[in-house]
C-alpha cells in the first residue's frame, strides 16, 4: 500500500518498456552469491529472502548511495540482501546516530541513502534526523522491518504501529504487511514510485515499512535460480516552464540564504542569479551556506561583513535599498533577517523566489514566486542585460565591507582567541575540504568573520530546524561518501 503526502506529483512517472512490457533489470543486481542464501520457494524463510533480494535490487538500481544499519533480528533478510549489493554499508549501533549519518552522507551524495532497523521504537529514533531531511530537502528512504499485522493489538513484544511514526516529515511512505504474503512482491511497485518520489521536486525522505514472519531466515540454505525483478528506473516527463520576468531597480540585492537542497542544479541556479545581479550592478549577501563562498566570484560582487555594519542605523539608511531578491533559506545572520524584515514591512519590494513553496520570511504579505532550480537558472540567462555593472550603489557596499574587514583585522592581531579567529580557521582549510558547522554561534561566527572559503570547499549544516544535535555522527556521514576529503 502506498501513500503520500501533498507534494510533488507522480502523474507524469513513466517506467519505461520493451515490447510494451516492463523493462526488468538483471537477477545480478545483488551478486550471484545471492541465490545462495535461498532454499525453496514454500516457506516464509525462502519467500522473505526472495522478497528481500528484490526490494535490495529496486534500491540499488534506483541510485541509493548506501545502506546504514542498526542492529536487530527482524530485518535479518534485508541485511543478508544488502551485504550482497555491491554498494557500501554501514553498521551503527545506535538508530539515532545512525540517522544522523546517513543524513550527512545523503548530503554529501547528493543522493538516497537507505536507513535500516528493527521493529519496535527502533525506527522512531530516527526521528530528529528526518525532521531535519524533511525541512532542507535531502533524500533518506527508512525502511523500518516490523512483526506481521497478526501481531498487532495483542500486546505482542516489540511491536507498535510503526506507520505513522514520522507523520508528516515524510513525503510517501510504503506499507507491506508480510514479506512472505502472495502480495507482497507486487508491492514493491511501490517502492519504485517512493524512490522518485524522494527526489522529485523538492528533495525528502520516505519510509518503507515491512513485516517479516518467522522464520526469518535458513542457516543452511541452498542455492535456488532467482526470476528476474523489474528496474525502478522511472522517468519524469519534464514540463517546460515559463520564464520569470525579474524586477529590476538601480539599486537592488541579492540575498542567497542557505542552500542545501541535495539537487545538483540548486548550484548552476545560484551561479546564475549572480551573474544576474553583477550585471545590475548589486550587491550579493551571500550566507555562509549558500555555496558562493568557495567559488570566489569577483570580489566586486560578493559583499561580507553585513551581520556587522548592517547593525549600525547610519548604514542601514545609507544602504537601504530599492528592491530585493532573496532565495534560499531564512540568512543565518539575524541581523540580516531582521533587516530584511523592516524593508518588507516598509513596503520595499522584497521578492522570494522560492523553491520548496516556502516563504522564508516572517513579513504580513511576503511577496513569493514559487519556482524551481533549473526555472531560475534558464530565466536568468533570458534576462536582458542592462549594463550598469559597478557604480555608485555598488561602491558604498564596497566602502562598509572595507571598513569592516579592517575592525576585524586589528580585532584578530590585539585581542588574541576570540570567536572571529576561531572561525577565521575555516578560511585556511586546504581546496577540496569538507566543513560541516553546528548549528547555535558556530555557523552564526563563520558566516560573520569567514569572507573566503577554498574552492571545492564541501560546505554542509542542519539548517532545517537549527538542532544542536547529531552534528558528529552527520560529520561522520559527510566523511563515508568521500573519505579523500580533510
Amino acid at each position: 500500500m502506498l501513500s503520500h503526502w501533498p507534494g510533488p506529483e507522480l502523474s507524469r512517472a513513466r517506467w519505461p518498456r520493451k515490447n510494451g512490457r516492463r523493462r526488468r533489470a538483471s537477477s545480478t543486481i545483488c551478486g550471484p552469491s545471492f541465490v545462495e542464501t535461498i532454499l525453496d520457494r514454500d516457506n516464509p524463510a525462502s519467500r522473505n529472502a526472495r522478497f528481500s533480494h528484490a526490494a535490495i535490487a529496486r534500491l540499488v538500481a534506483g541510485s541509493c548511495a548506501g545502506f546504514v544499519i542498526s542492529p536487530g533480528s527482524r530485518h535479518t533478510p534485508l541485511v543478508m540482501a544488502a551485504a550482497h549489493a555491491g554498494v557500501r554499508t554501514e553498521v551503527v549501533l545506535d538508530e539515532r546516530s545512525a540517522g544522523f549519518l546517513a543524513l550527512g552522507w545523503a548530503k554529501a551524495a547528493q543522493a538516497p541513502v537507505a536507513l535500516m532497523c528493527t521493529s519496535g521504537t527502533a525506527g522512531a529514533h530516527y526521528l530528529p534526523a528526518v525532521i531535519e531531511a524533511w525541512e532542507t530537502g535531502v533524500p533518506l528512504v527508512l525502511i523500518t522491518t516490523d512483526r506481521p499485522p497478526e501481531h498487532l493489538g495483542i500486546g505482542a513484544p516489540q511491536t507498535t504501529r510503526q506507520d505513522g511514526f514520522f507523520a508528516h516529515h515524510v513525503k510517501g511512505q510504503c506499507i507491506i504487511g508480510a514479506a512472505d504474503d502472495a502480495s507482497a512482491m507486487g508491492d514493491l511497485e511501490g517502492v519504485d514510485e517512493l524512490l522518485v518520489l524522494a527526489r522529485a521536486g523538492k528533495p525528502g525522505p520516505v519510509q518503507i515499512n515491512i513485516g517479516f514472519r518467522e522464520p526469518l531466515w535458513e542457516a543452511t540454505p541452498t542455492p535456488l535460480t532467482l526470476q528476474d525483478t523489474m528496474s525502478p528506473t522511472a522517468t519524469i516527463d519534464p514540463e517546460p516552464d515559463p520564464v520569470i520576468r525579474f524586477p529590476d531597480a538601480p539599486q537592488g540585492i541579492l540575498a542567497v540564504g542557505p542552500v542545501q537542497e541535495s539537487r545538483p542544479d540548486a548550484a548552476a541556479a545560484v551561479q546564475a542569479l549572480v551573474a544576474l545581479a553583477r550585471d545590475r550592478g548589486w550587491p550579493v549577501l551571500a550566507d555562509i551556506a549558500s555555496g558562493l563562498r568557495q567559488h570566489a566570484p569577483p570580489a566586486s560582487t560578493l559583499v561580507h561583513g553585513s551581520d556587522l555594519f548592517l547593525r549600525s542605523e547610519a548604514a542601514r539608511a545609507a544602504l537601504r535599498p530599492q528592491l530585493v531578491l532573496h532565495v534560499g533559506r531564512m540568512p543565518t545572520s539575524k541581523t540580516l533577517f531582521t533587516w530584511l524584515q523592516q524593508l518588507e514591512d516598509d513596503n520595499v519590494e522584497v521578492v522570494h523566489l522560492s523553491t520548496d513553496g516556502q516563504a522564508h520570511s516572517l513579513g504580513h504579505s511576503p511577496r513569493v514566486v514559487a519556482t524551481n532550480w533549473q526555472q531560475l537558472r534558464v530565466s536568468c540567462r533570458a534576462a536582458a542585460s542592462t549594463g550598469r555593472g559597478n557604480g555608485d550603489w555598488m561602491r558604498r557596499w564596497q566602502d562598509a565591507q572595507r571598513l569592516t574587514h579592517s575592525a576585524i583585522d586589528d580585532a584578530a592581531t590585539d585581542a588574541g582567541l576570540w570567536e572571529g579567529t576561531v572561525a577565521r580557521v575555516a578560511s585556511r582549510m586546504p581546496a577540496g575540504s569538507s566543513l560541516v558547522l553546528g548549528s547555535g554561534m558556530p555557523i552564526r561566527d563563520a558566516d560573520t568573520y569567514v569572507t573566503r572559503l577554498a574552492p571545492d570547499t564541501n560546505c554542509l549544516v542542519n539548517r532545517g530546524v537549527n538542532g544542536i544535535d547529531g552534528l558528529l555522527a552527520t560529520a561522520a556521514g559527510v566523511a563515508t561518501q568521500d573519505a579523500a576529503r580533510p
